[in-house]
């Protein structure tokens, strides 16, 4: 899992805001739950270390997928 301040270099503290707000939820939140996913989308989009046609579409399953995640309660929320 990467740290949050990964997070912010890679997403950016204004799209973390953005975000954060948009979902109503703390941004530290929002750049928790990117450090959980983000291994994961990395592994996915680049197989055999090399970006597929399709990224930009895995792209944004994730970040549909950190938002759906986001919007569940707290104790609610896969590990």
């Amino acid at each position: 899992m990467l740290d949050e301040q990964a997070v912010q270099q890679v997403v950016g503290r204004d799209e973390l805001a953005r975000m954060a707000q948009r979902l109503g939820v703390p941004e530290q939140e929002v750049a928790q739950a990117f450090a959980e996913i983000m291994p994961e989308m990395v592994d996915q989009l680049s197989p055999g270390g090399a970006l597929p046609g399709e990224a930009d579409d895995l792209l944004e399953d994730g970040r549909g997928e950190l938002e759906r995640e986001l919007r569940q309660p707290a104790g609610a929320r896969a590990s």
